[in-house]
């Protein structure tokens, strides 16, 4: 082990760019690790149709998209949650759309963030790879496929 004080400026440049090469070295790999996409190709085929389905405002396939009871809970953690039928639910769709997705520094609405997500960004999906989340939205896969099953929204 090399003494700290005995070191001179050449030893001690050496160590910087030592450091400096195995931070450029693994850098990289762990912001790639960070950013690779935790979604199912049935998660993307998933989101392009539902995302059609809101930027038509074709209320009858979001319908079809969605579990019910539908949960809606408020945005902050100690919120309480309700379920609402599917009836109640056609009534809170201009809710949904209008919602602050809380993403960006302007406030947007969810069909404005939906509108510019083209596709699902990378990580969406939580590790199990059954649930997804958009904004202030969340999905979940079963054994018939995807469905809109949350929504994180002040009531």
């Amino acid at each position: 082990m090399m003494n700290v004080n005995a070191m001179n400026s050449r030893d001690i440049f050496r160590l910087y760019a030592a450091l400096c090469i195995v931070l450029f070295l693994v850098f990289p790999a762990l912001l790639k690790a960070r950013q690779q996409d935790t979604c199912p190709k049935s998660a993307h085929e998933f989101w392009s149709e539902f995302r059609e389905s809101v930027l038509d405002k074709n209320e009858a396939k979001i319908i079809s998209y969605t579990s019910f009871p539908f949960q809606v809970k408020g945005a902050l953690d100690d919120s309480s949650s309700r379920y609402i039928d599917v009836n109640e639910f056609k009534i809170f769709i201009p809710k949904l759309f209008e919602a602050d997705p809380g993403l960006t520094a302007e406030p947007t609405t969810m069909k404005r963030f939906v509108s510019d997500l083209i596709a699902l960004p990378a990580p969406s999906c939580n590790k199990l790879q059954n649930q997804l989340r958009v904004g202030q939205w969340v999905f979940e896969e079963d054994k018939s496929g995807w469905h809109f099953i949350k929504a994180y929204i002040e009531d």
